[in-house]
């Protein structure tokens, strides 16, 4: 199981929530996505507190394992056999 954390608004703030989900219903639509909002957050933290602060260093963390698992799950896909039929699992 991996965990995946999502960002909710209740009444105009954003609460952290954690959840939990299988590799499978994990898609690479979902990773990449995820990662662009985690990339931008970091971003905006590293010129706020610069490269060395153990918050940025944590973030950047998070970040190298979505991106990993984006990675895997994508060459999942492009090492099939040749005689299976492809399947899309990134939704476009």
């Amino acid at each position: 199981m991996r965990n995946y954390k999502g960002n909710r608004s209740s009444e105009g703030s954003t609460q952290r929530k954690q959840i939990t989900l299988s590799d499978d219903q994990i898609t690479a639509k979902a990773l990449h996505d995820k990662i662009e909002k985690l990339r931008m957050q970091l971003h905006e933290l590293v010129s706020k507190r610069g490269l060395n602060d153990k918050s940025v260093i944590k973030l950047s963390q998070e970040l190298d394992v979505y991106i990993l698992q984006y990675h895997r799950k994508r060459q999942t896909v492009t090492t099939m056999k040749s005689d299976e039929k492809p399947r899309m699992i990134d939704g476009n």
